[in-house]
Formats: C-alpha cells, structure tokens, sequence
C-alpha cells in the first residue's frame, strides 16, 4: 500500500509544474505513470541501497517522490512551455505575457527560464540538503 501511495503523490509532485500547461489528458496520465513508477521503483530499490550502502536514510522518501517527481515535473514544463504555442493558440499571449519586459515571451525563451528554474531549485535542495545533513549530524 506504501508503494500505490508513494507513486500517488509522486504523479502530484510531477504534475505541479505543468498542471495549467498540459492541454490533453493522456498528457497527464504519462507523466503521472511515469513519476509514480519511478517513486515505486525508489522506495524498492534505491532507498535500500542508499540506507545500505551510502548510510543515507530517507524516512519519508523525500528524494523519490518529491524530489525525481519535481525534476520529472520540470522537464514536462520545458517540453510544454517549448509547445505552447501550437498548444494554446490565442491564448498564448494571456499565460507568457511579462510585465517586467512589457512583452510576450517566445516558447523558447519560456522554456528557458522553466529550465533555469529547475537549475536554481536543484542547486538550493541540494545545498540545503548539506548543510541540513551536517547540522544534523552533529
């Protein structure tokens, strides 16, 4: 039952990036397939072998569901940024419109900035997660 929930709040985490830029609801369920089959594939095999190995212990299993569904959810933002346009048509001005530049924002410039975003995010958990990780141990 673990496992069905793990995956179950992965798919959430994976969604949470893209949940308004994602037109079509296959779309949604192969993302949610895939995070949730890379959280159930986490809590068997790799949490064991970081707990048995690396003597990294994630109780919670923060890196399998939120952390790989949140990069999972980042790279569907870029590909969905990068396709917005064929995707939202006339809308397309309304969801990249920015008020900084008082312009619109091209597809590629959007998915741009997504995997910046994603670059800046990664870099903050992780060293957040290190010094998190030294406070606590000692």
């Amino acid at each position: 039952m673990i496992i069905v929930v793990n995956a179950t709040l992965a798919g959430g985490a994976a969604l949470g990036a893209s949940a308004d830029l994602i037109n079509y609801p296959f779309c949604s369920m192969i993302v949610g397939f895939v995070a949730g089959s890379c959280a159930a594939l986490g809590f068997s095999y790799v949490g064991p072998f970081f707990a048995r190995h690396l003597r990294i212990h994630d109780s919670q299993g923060i890196q399998y569901i939120h952390g790989w569904g949140g990069i999972i959810g980042g790279f569907v933002s870029v590909i969905s940024c990068s396709l917005a346009q064929r995707n939202f048509g006339d809308r397309y001005d309304e969801y990249f419109y920015s008020p900084a530049a008082d312009r619109v924002r091209t597809p590629r410039e959007q998915a741009s900035y997504q995997l910046a975003t994603l670059g800046v995010s990664l870099g903050l958990a992780i060293l957040g997660g290190l010094i998190g990780g030294l406070v606590a141990s000692r």
